[in-house]
Formats: C-alpha cells, sequence, structure tokens
C-alpha cells in the first residue's frame, strides 16, 4: 500500500493528508453570531412600473455583508384587463441598478434587465433554468413538443421548448411573490462587504415601464397598472468578536467585485459597417458583449423588448473585431465560424470544457444571438480569472461589418455590454467605501 504525501520540503518538513493529519486540533470558533437580515424599501412599500426603490443598508459594528447569497424578492400584481407576462424573469423590471455610499456611486449599471438575460441566456444550464428558477424567479416551464413517429421508430422526436419565456400574470389582479439574485458590484465581490460604515449603504433600483418590462396584450396598459409590493431583500450578516475584527480591521478591508457597463448606438438599416467610441475605460477590463435588436421591438408593447434579439440571418452580420488603442483584438476576426466558440471563452469556457447553458442551438442564431469576445490575457485552468485589458487611456471601439445582400428590416439598436473588475476599498479615516476602477 502506498501513500502519497502532497508536498515535501525537506524529509523532516512535510504535509500528511487530511485524514491521517491528526496534530489538528478543535478551534473555538471565531464568529460571535451570523444572522439573516432583511431590509425594505425606505421611501414607501408599493410602487409602480416607472418607479425608484431605495434600500439601505444597517449599520452593524464589527460585521460583515455575505451579500453574493442575497434574494431580492417581491409580489407583483396586474391590474390590467388583459394577462402581461415577464419577459424572461422578475428581473425584467430592474432597468437600472446603482449603489452608493456617502454619496459616492459605487456601481451604475443602465440596462441591468437586458445584462441580466445574457448572464441567464449563457451562464445558467437549462435544467437550472426551467426548475429551481421557475418557481421563484417568473421563468416559465418550459413545454416540450414530441412529433408523430416515423417509421420504423417507435416514438417520434421531442422538441425542447424554450426556457426563454416568462410567467404570465393574468388579468384584473392576476398575482404572484417573485424573488432573484442581484448581480455586479457587492453582489458578486470576492469578500464580504464591511458593515461598519458612517453612513449607509445604498441600493437604488429603478423600474422599467411597463410596455418594456412585459409582454403585454393590452396596447393601453399604463405603468400604474402594475403593482410591486412587498419588496425585501434578504442577506446574512456575519459579526466578530471585536478583538477579532480589529484584527482583521488592522490589515485593511479591499474587495474585488465583477461589474457592468453599458452603451447604447444604432445602425442604420442599409449600413454597410459600423463603428462606435466605446466609454469604457477601465483597469481590468475582462469581456464585452454586443446584442443586436430592432428598434421597434424596444418599445412595442407585444414585443420581447429585452430578451429578442436580431437573429444571425436578419442581421446580415459578417465579421468583427476591436480596435483597442489602434491595435486589432484579437488577430484573427470572429466571423460565423467562431463566433460561438468566442463567445463561450467570454464566459471561461474553453472547447472541452463542461459547461451548459439554457438555450439551444437554434436560439444561439435566432433570438438568443449574441457577439462576445475574451479579454483575458491569462486564464487559470477552470473559472479564475488572472488579468485582463487595461483600457484606462486607450479608446476601444467595435468594428462590425455588415453583408450587402440586401437591407436589414429597420434601424438596429446595439447594447454594448462590459464586465471588468474594479477594487472597492473601506477608507479608515472616514469609514465610506471608495471605488476603483
Amino acid at each position: 500500500m502506498k501513500i502519497k504525501i502532497l508536498s515535501i520540503s525537506n524529509k523532516n518538513n512535510m504535509s500528511l493528508p487530511d485524514g491521517i493529519d491528526y496534530s489538528a486540533q478543535k478551534h473555538d470558533s471565531l464568529v460571535a453570531d451570523s444572522q439573516l437580515i432583511e431590509i425594505q424599501p425606505m421611501n414607501g412599500r408599493t410602487f409602480n412600473c416607472g418607479s425608484h426603490i431605495i434600500l439601505e443598508f444597517p449599520n452593524r459594528p464589527f460585521s460583515f455583508y455575505d451579500l453574493e447569497s442575497s434574494t431580492l424578492s417581491m409580489t407583483v400584481t396586474n391590474n390590467d384587463g388583459h394577462y402581461v407576462e415577464f419577459d424572461t424573469t422578475v428581473a425584467s423590471l430592474i432597468q437600472r441598478m446603482t449603489v452608493t455610499n456617502a454619496g459616492a456611486v459605487l456601481s451604475d449599471i443602465v440596462d441591468y434587465n437586458k445584462v441580466h438575460n445574457v448572464v441567464m441566456d449563457y451562464q445558467v444550464s437549462r435544467e437550472e433554468r426551467s426548475t429551481r428558477m421557475a418557481v421563484t424567479s417568473g421563468n416559465k416551464v418550459p413545454v416540450d413538443m414530441a412529433a408523430a413517429a416515423v417509421a420504423p421508430a417507435t416514438s417520434g422526436v421531442v422538441t425542447k421548448g424554450s426556457a426563454r419565456l416568462g410567467q404570465q400574470l393574468d388579468a384584473s389582479g392576476g398575482s404572484g411573490n417573485f424573488s432573484t439574485q442581484l448581480i455586479g458590484s457587492i453582489f458578486s465581490a470576492n469578500k464580504y462587504i464591511a458593515a461598519n460604515l458612517a453612513s449607509p449603504l445604498t441600493l437604488n433600483l429603478y423600474l422599467d415601464s411597463a410596455k418594456q418590462a412585459f409582454v403585454c396584450e393590452n396596447t393601453g396598459i399604463v405603468d400604474s397598472d402594475i403593482v410591486i409590493s412587498d419588496v425585501r431583500l434578504q442577506f446574512q450578516s456575519i459579526r466578530l468578536e471585536p478583538s477579532v475584527y480589529n484584527s482583521v480591521a488592522s490589515k485593511g478591508f479591499a474587495f474585488q467585485c465583477e461589474d457592468y457597463s453599458t452603451s447604447r448606438s444604432t445602425v442604420e438599416t442599409t449600413a454597410t459597417s459600423h463603428t462606435v467610441t466605446l466609454p469604457f475605460r477601465y483597469s481590468k477590463l475582462k469581456s464585452i458583449y454586443h446584442m443586436f435588436q430592432l428598434q421597434t421591438d424596444l418599445t412595442a408593447f407585444g414585443s420581447k423588448s429585452q430578451s429578442k434579439r436580431l437573429r444571425f440571418d436578419d442581421l446580415k452580420w459578417t465579421e468583427y473585431y476591436l480596435n483597442i488603442a489602434g491595435t486589432k483584438y484579437p488577430a484573427m476576426s470572429t466571423q460565423r465560424f467562431n463566433v460561438f466558440e468566442k463567445l463561450m471563452q467570454s464566459v471561461g469556457v474553453s472547447g472541452y470544457d463542461a459547461h451548459q447553458i439554457s438555450v439551444s442551438a437554434a436560439e444561439c442564431e435566432g433570438d438568443a444571438f449574441l457577439i462576445g469576445i475574451d479579454l483575458e490575457a491569462v486564464r487559470n485552468k477552470g473559472s479564475e480569472l488572472l488579468s485582463g485589458a487595461n483600457t484606462t487611456q486607450s479608446t476601444i471601439s467595435p468594428v462590425i461589418t455588415f453583408g450587402a445582400a440586401g437591407a436589414r428590416s429597420g434601424v438596429v439598436a446595439v447594447t454594448h455590454i462590459a464586465v471588468f473588475d474594479n477594487l472597492i476599498q473601506l477608507d479608515p479615516l472616514t469609514r465610506t467605501l471608495v471605488l476603483s476602477t
């Protein structure tokens, strides 16, 4: 029988497997308590589409917030005389999310609902989206269809239904309680967030209009027809013994957050190319995405203004690359044959990694079509990101070429999404959070 030694520095200093390392002893817990905290809006109890919801985090001495596992829940009621349908999940209600502290903006995600939809498409599995999330988030359970059997087969082929559909709220009082996990900034931090602040950490949620948050049957729906109530944000708060907290605080509080930023542009119907300077100036820009939609779909009451993207063939797109400070990136342009491969690389997935997405092959070139590019120079095996492009002193522009095979069916609205890391630190003198991008 052989025993594998994990590491050896010399004959008298080795690391044993945990199972036979009897030197490890029981230690007393350093955590004084861990509590589930719930906060509610400070500016009201009921809201409508188009409203502004303000949530303030309480000051808790010697404590930290665990916000990565937080849950935002709310009751949504449809008082319109016709049904409405979420544009995928309850997150479709949130058009913009900002995080502030002592007047300083730590994060500002415009088109939050579109960003969330992109994450759902390519970083969540179909099974997760159609089971657990269908119970809590407003995502509809996909309906699979079986085709008739063709001899000699004894059963037909099952066509899986789309996982990108939202639940309906019935007319005149249809209601439900839904929840979602927020993404970006303090909700995607690599550490717990210090809770002993001089002024409250504030979350601002700006709700979208009814016509854009929902797929509506009624052309005359108004924002006041949708009532949002019982808004709650739940998260864990961890409190340390004062002596332990002070020991941790002596080293300073700094944490890295993955965040998102967006920009918009338009492409005319007959344009054969498109380039625009993007305001994405960050010390660690990790990836960029481009989603294309018909301008008319953004405001039409019966359209999915967030999840319905222009199909690959309808876009008539042929080539794409980024111009960063005059340098083409990547050296080989993204084209039809490698667009999906490049998209998967941007979410940390290589060709042979096990990774499930929630969209079908047809949807990847259909309503879920997306261009994405990875800007990580070094990637550890797995999902740990080690570096990114520094664009603080650079201009960055996408260069998109379209084919000449006829005009598109209308003006195209392009939403550009940047994924980047920033650093947030606690100023020990003012006890406020300071952002460094």
